[in-house]
């Protein structure tokens, strides 16, 4: 995934420094914002303007126009939504492109959808695995049997159990054998069910006795109409 996130340290994004400040705000990031404007709003907002700024943007009032007024804003509340995007996803194993490609997918939902069930991240972006999705519901505090939890070790044991036989489909027995090497401490009542809600909601397939992950299926149905 290229460059990752260092577990145990986070720095704030806005830039601090007079320097700092003058290129950030002069950056094709803000539009309609050159050097000139960019100076002329570090002095006379010294070099805390960033913070001054997201304090009470009026403050800008009489110093550029209302265009540029609102593209400064516009950006600074973009990097607030990341800055807060990137202490929640902050981990081992996480990069900034797997972040921005995140942020493409779910928008401004990106936080609130995460929160909800990270483990639809697994379903939704590309790339995105298991283990991860795991590590970060442990972070939000999701306990061990959450359903989310349970349904995607399920469909993570089918997808692995399907790579280990080189096939699209594998058996109920793998699925399980797999499944209980993440989660050992549920009974086979259990499993059934959210076995049973797997299929309902289409995320498994099963044809006779073998069962298939849904994109192990889409494919399998592509290949025989070739």
């Amino acid at each position: 995934f290229g460059s990752q996130f260092v577990a145990t340290r986070h720095e704030e994004l806005l830039p601090s420094s007079k320097e700092e400040v003058l290129r950030y705000l002069s950056s094709p990031l803000f539009k309609k914002i050159g050097v000139k404007t960019a100076t002329k709003i570090v002095d006379a907002l010294g070099d805390d303007a960033l913070n001054k700024i997201k304090e009470n943007n009026s403050i800008l009032d009489g110093i550029v126009s209302e265009k540029q007024k609102e593209s400064i804003v516009s950006q600074l509340e973009e990097a607030d939504y990341l800055d807060e995007a990137i202490k929640l996803f902050m981990m081992d194993g996480l990069s900034m492109k797997m972040l921005l490609k995140i942020r493409s997918v779910y928008q401004d939902e990106m936080i609130s959808k995460v929160k909800e069930n990270p483990y639809k991240l697994v379903e939704d972006i590309d790339g995105f695995g298991f283990k991860l999705a795991d590590a970060l519901a442990n972070k939000l505090g999701f306990d061990e049997l959450d359903p989310n939890r349970i349904m995607a070790a399920l469909l993570h044991s089918a997808n692995q159990a399907t790579f280990e036989r080189s096939s699209t489909y594998t058996s109920i027995e793998a699925i399980i054998n797999n499944f209980k090497k993440i989660i050992y401490n549920i009974d086979d009542e259990s499993i059934d069910y959210y076995i049973a809600m797997l299929l309902k909601e289409g995320k498994l397939y099963k044809e006779d006795d073998r069962y298939y992950p849904y994109k192990q299926y889409e494919a399998e149905l592509i290949n025989s109409r070739v």
